[in-house]
């Protein structure tokens, strides 16, 4: 399981779900309202931590916490949990070793392997990759400056960074 837990991944994938989806319904409404998502992704996540049915909206699967996602809860001793790294991070090599390790172990054709590490070594980087952008800039600056923001960031993802051993974000 790839694991991109916290601050810089709520704020990527904000960003990226804005670039794919115009739509104004998308996002509760929130359209580039970062604290109007949490607000409302958090009261979703109350509701179905209190066992009120639901059904997962679009919004749901991208934002919910990954502890959420897969059977977890049931199957966590079965993943192999690798930090996602870009590649500008010192650790990128040795992400790349985890992933190549465990393609191996479950016998993956090592003509897929080399395929897929030839993309992950390759100088392309996806379609909606915002790495360095000043758009994300800017929103890392909005949600860190908003404290009531932040502070339900950690609530919601509390357990994702417990479980995933990612830091919890200073505010």
């Amino acid at each position: 399981m790839k694991s991109t837990i916290g601050f810089e991944n709520f704020v990527c994938r904000f960003l990226a779900e804005k670039e794919r989806n115009m739509d104004p319904n998308k996002c509760y409404g929130c359209e580039r309202n970062l604290t109007c998502l949490l607000q409302e992704q958090y009261k979703r996540a109350k509701l179905l931590a209190a066992g009120k049915a639901l059904d997962w909206s679009y919004e749901d699967v991208h934002f919910f916490p990954q502890n959420w996602h897969c059977e977890l809860h049931s199957y966590f001793h079965y993943y192999k949990i690798i930090k996602y790294r870009t590649k500008t991070d010192n650790a990128y090599p040795k992400m790349l070793d985890e992933i190549k390790d465990v393609l191996i172990s479950a016998n993956v054709p090592n003509n897929t392997i080399k395929s897929i590490m030839d993309e992950l070594y390759g100088s392309n980087s996806t379609k909606h990759a915002t790495l360095g952008t000043p758009e994300r800039s800017y929103y890392k600056k909005q949600l860190k400056a908003d404290k009531s923001a932040m502070e339900i960031l950690v609530k919601l993802y509390y357990f994702d960074f417990v479980l995933f051993g990612f830091p919890i974000p200073d505010f």
